[in-house]
């Protein structure tokens, strides 16, 4: 899904033979991933307090500093990477519609309609897209979804990266990129079983709902946001949280869909065997850690920007 409609199409870039990575900006680091072949280009920086604060750029003139120097641990200074640059969660807004089945023409009119009604700000100001989910015969419906981000946040960032010889090609968001790394490398996955993915990080907790192998819900809630402080915490302090949102998601999906979830895939850094024993415990879901066979030694902090690079 991409979000800069104006930015060089992707399709170019493949075809012209430029290798396209992934790039994750945070508030605690950046991080770079190129496969290629039987390649792995590497490249991470951690930042210091300050720089990004709640998705946004709080110091700009240190952030370019830090993306020169992840790039020159890329490539010589005069070169341009090419990435797909994977943003915080929290400045995208997704939510999934469903439009007729029609003839093609009418139905990117009825698409373009949709984004309009369940945009959560002026249309013009957003970097907008969507993507398929499933297409139900039986209704005669195509479920999409779409994704919002604020065109002048943005903008910050890919300005901030040409600066630093980057060529942002698209802009996308953690969870579609888990999303595709699942999809596209991970053995367990079943086209009609849905999956909770639960994804643990230092800054927060996402939840994704997958349908069909694609995002049909995304929730992100910083660790802040819910009254947890500090860079550093124990699973006593979040326990309560986590069950709690967890709740509300499966309910969501309950009331939406009709149907109990029974999967969930993990992916945490940190309290893994807590998280297992907590959902076993409590729900009637079964929780897989996820695994990537052709690279088992990356930890899973890196599995969005693995996906985005994909």
């Amino acid at each position: 899904m991409k979000l800069t409609p104006t930015m060089r199409h992707l399709k170019d870039i493949l075809t012209s033979g430029v290798a396209v990575g992934g790039l994750e900006i945070s508030a605690t680091s950046l991080k770079y991933l190129l496969v290629k072949n039987e390649t792995i280009i590497q490249a991470s920086l951690r930042l210091p307090p300050g720089i990004i604060e709640k998705g946004a750029i709080k110091n700009r003139k240190n952030f370019i500093e830090a993306l020169k120097n992840l790039h020159g641990q890329i490539s010589p200074a005069n070169k341009i990477v090419a990435s797909i640059l994977t943003l915080p969660s929290n400045l995208v807004f997704t939510q999934s519609f469903s439009v007729p089945i029609i003839e093609k023409e009418h139905l990117e009119e009825s698409i373009k309609l949709n984004l309009q009604m369940i945009s959560p700000n002026k249309i013009e100001d957003s970097y907008y897209d969507w993507q398929e989910i499933k297409i139900n015969k039986d209704l005669g419906q195509l479920e999409l979804l779409g994704a919002f981000a604020a065109r002048i946040v943005i903008d910050e960032f890919t300005t901030a990266l040409t600066e630093a010889g980057f060529n942002c090609v698209a802009v996308e968001f953690p969870g579609l990129a888990l999303a595709r790394l699942i999809r596209e490398r991970w053995g367990g996955i079943e086209a009609e079983q849905q999956y909770l993915l639960i994804y643990v990080n230092s800054e927060g907790l996402l939840l994704v709902i997958l349908k069909n192998g694609n995002v049909y819900f995304n929730h992100f809630t910083l660790w802040q946001n819910a009254a947890i402080a500090g860079s550093t915490f124990t699973f006593d302090q979040i326990k309560n949280f986590l069950s709690q949102e967890l709740q509300r998601v499966v309910n969501f999906y309950v009331g939406r869909a009709g149907k109990q979830i029974s999967e969930a895939i993990l992916i945490s850094p940190v309290f893994n065997y807590e998280i297992v024993k907590m959902i076993s415990e409590q729900m009637n879901i079964k929780i897989r850690n996820l695994t990537i066979a052709e690279l088992p030694k990356l930890q899973p902090n890196w599995f969005p920007v693995l996906g985005s690079g994909l």
